[in-house]
């Protein structure tokens, strides 16, 4: 067998021969025009038997897919050629009897909602495929499209009801699948095919190919009684260890949650925790948060270890996680198992917040508001307050108030700033009681009232200073109010009484 130089040299040889020598002078040995440019561009794309060279390994490879027709290449334009042309390549070489590139086109036209192209794929892609692993993918991923639900969408789908008599085991069955396809594409496009029945049926047969995937999404199908006459705890546990004994990640995280829960079996931490750092190793990212939360609050037999904490938060956070984003960006707030660093933790806070999370968009906000690890900017804090505010972030809906109420980065609004401290001390939030009843004092965005504002301040004063200093003061004030209007009622009845008097010596003077 030659040395990977050796092979990348012959190739490259013969390459060479291509350009100049017609196909019938090749070696009776040497491999298809297609293949020859393929393999070429497969080893300089990963610097084989040679250094990394991706320009000339997308030219090679564009040359075994365009001249040759090199399906293999074909697949990997899919994978690695230029951004704009990389679907249009997945469906050649689908077209083209790619068993994998069919794969991958069902599970993109999943993820572009194109239900109907994805069942399609999906079908057909289990149907001729002689490859069990990739037969087990696609009934899995067919399963799947039939436990999604979708309320928009009409529930009656005569698609999915035909489906629930054919065996799976049988090709001439899942022809009939296509072909059922093909007639009702027109009159049932976006429409709901939601059948745990039907998506059950799918997964055992994943399974019987070794689809592991199936394995865990049917114990929670077991869990929850979908597609099933009851729900069964044991069952899914039996499932998910059977997964996790496999290696699989997702079912070593399910299996600890069962263990630490008993769910379907009996708790035991220890086991439990076995199964959590087996989940985290294999890269389950919640798996990750979980035992990075064990080690930094010390909790379910770990010993506390703000560092390995740190690190876990930080391969979870690297993953894309919103949780882990956040966590380890207070990491850094507060050099938790790192050095402080402020800039670092604005950064995490915004990739948080980009996901939608409403703690790490409040966290933002309030950075910009006060310069923290980023520039000062009132307008941008303004409107991360406003994202967590519409997200329900009671902290984000007090401080959108006190933005209106003093115009930071926004206009002012009296009565815009009145609604948010209304909406936010609706909550209990203290804070925006003790605003709201400022307001009433004031006369922000309402009509004064003293009395109001007393009754707000009582509801927030307990084990909370501001709103018991502002209930005192605002004591004194109802006192003084009145005080003064006792006085002013005295000086009122006596000049009704002037009054009267001088119109009594009036008319007594004119009859005289």
């Amino acid at each position: 067998m030659p040395s990977q130089k050796n092979l990348f040299t012959n190739l490259l040889r013969l390459q060479k021969k291509l350009s100049t020598t017609p196909l019938k002078k090749l070696p009776p040995n040497a491999p298809p025009p297609g293949r020859i440019y393929h393999l070429l561009g497969y080893l300089m794309r990963h610097g084989i038997g040679t250094d990394k060279d991706l320009k000339q390994s997308l030219i090679f490879t564009e040359k075994a897919a365009k001249q040759y027709g090199s399906v293999e290449a074909m697949y990997a334009l899919a994978r690695f050629g230029n951004v704009a042309e990389r679907r249009q390549w997945l469906e050649q070489a689908a077209l083209a009897g790619h068993d994998m590139a069919l794969l991958k086109l069902g599970e993109q036209q999943h993820e572009d909602a194109l239900i109907e192209d994805a069942m399609t794929s999906l079908i057909r892609c289990a149907r001729r495929t002689p490859n069990m692993n990739i037969r087990g993918r696609a009934l899995y991923l067919l399963g799947n499209l039939f436990l999604e639900r979708d309320e928009e969408f009409d529930s009656s789908d005569p698609f999915a009801q035909d489906l629930d008599e054919i065996d799976m085991d049988q090709d001439d069955e899942i022809q009939h699948i296509e072909q059922q396809v093909k007639s009702q594409q027109q009159e049932q496009k976006r429409k709901q095919h939601f059948d745990p029945k039907m998506a059950v049926k799918l997964f055992k047969e994943a399974i019987k190919m070794g689809n592991l995937d199936a394995l865990c999404v049917l114990g929670d199908c077991y869990l929850q009684g979908l597609g099933l006459d009851a729900s069964n705890a044991k069952n899914a546990f039996r499932l998910y260890l059977a997964a996790a004994e496999k290696g699989h990640g997702l079912g070593q995280y399910h299996t600890y949650r069962c263990l630490m829960e008993g769910i379907g079996t009996q708790s035991s931490e220890e086991r439990a925790i076995e199964w959590l750092k087996k989940a985290s190793d294999n890269g389950v990212v919640p798996a990750q948060c979980e035992l990075a939360s064990c080690y930094m609050e010390g909790e379910a037999g770990i010993e506390k270890n703000p560092e390995k904490a740190f690190n876990l938060f930080k391969q979870a956070a690297e993953a894309n996680d919103a949780d882990a984003q956040i966590n380890l960006a207070f990491c850094y707030h507060l050099g938790l198992g790192c050095e402080k660093d402020e800039t670092k933790a604005s950064e995490w806070f915004h990739m948080a917040a980009m996901h939608g999370l409403p703690a790490a968009q409040f966290q933002v906000g309030y950075r910009y508001q006060i310069g923290r690890g980023c520039e000062k900017d009132a307008s941008q804090a303004f409107q991360w307050y406003r994202k967590a505010a519409d997200r329900g972030f009671v902290d984000a809906i007090n401080e959108v108030g006190r933005c209106y109420e003093f115009a930071l980065g926004c206009n002012n609004s009296p009565f815009k700033a009145f609604t948010y401290y209304n909406n936010a001390a609706n909550q209990g939030h203290q804070v925006a009681m003790v605003n709201l009843a400022k307001c009433y004092i004031k006369g922000i965005g309402v009509s004064p009232n003293l009395a109001k504002a007393l009754e707000i301040c009582e509801q927030g004063a307990k084990n909370f200073e501001p709103a018991e200093k502002l209930k005192q003061h605002l004591k004194l004030l109802l006192r003084f109010e009145k005080s003064n209007n006792r006085i002013m009622k005295k000086r009122l009845m006596q000049a009704v009484r002037q009054m009267r008097k001088r119109k009594s010596e009036a008319q007594s003077s004119e009859s005289s």
